[in-house]
């Protein structure tokens, strides 16, 4: 019975130790230090509540500005648009004897993505292969072509950023619900 007793005595020791070394090993971390298994590394909800506050608030200063930027690159596009119309009205011109600007009316919605020629079908000179249309609405042609006399016109483009430097000092009537237009003239 003695024996017995002193067998499970140094039985329960060599276990113990044994048990309590494997559980070490299984605390150790990468660089070797012993983890605590009581330590809660994770992050309270006071943390992640203000981290969330602070995304929302973020998100809500910058996206107006990636809105703005997006009315800026259409705006950008319009003056683009009027520029390139702008030298095929040179071309036009030059082809006509004696040299005059198209009539009033001749850019209608119907000339959108249309070519424009001095012959129908796209033959004979290609003023413009595709004329262009509004880029940010379905409104086919937001330009206002009016030609005052045989050799001057102004052209003209609704913008939507109403705070474009290069704005017409003077809004157009047809830009009244933006604001903001932008207008070439004959070279």
């Amino acid at each position: 019975m003695r024996n017995s007793n002193l067998s499970n005595f140094v039985l329960n020791i060599i276990y113990g130790r044994v048990h309590r070394v494997f559980w070490l090993n299984e605390l150790r971390g990468f660089w070797g230090q012993v983890i605590n298994p009581y330590n809660d590394s994770g992050f309270t909800l006071v943390e992640l509540l203000v981290v969330i506050s602070i995304l929302a608030m973020v998100t809500t200063l910058l996206f107006p500005n990636f809105m703005g930027a997006r009315q800026r690159a259409r705006d950008a596009q319009r003056k683009s648009d009027l520029l390139q119309i702008q030298k095929a009205l040179e071309l036009y011109k030059m082809d006509q004897n004696p040299p005059v600007y198209p009539t009033t009316g001749a850019f209608g919605s119907s000339l959108c993505n249309q070519c424009w020629s001095s012959n129908p079908n796209c033959t004979g000179n290609v003023y413009m292969r595709k004329f262009p249309c509004d880029p940010g609405s379905t409104v086919p042609s937001p330009y206002i072509y009016t030609r005052s006399s045989a050799l001057t016109y102004t052209f003209s483009a609704c913008l939507e950023n109403a705070a474009d430097t290069e704005k017409d000092p003077t809004t157009i009537p047809a830009c009244s619900a933006t604001n903001a237009s932008y207008t070439i003239h004959e070279p």
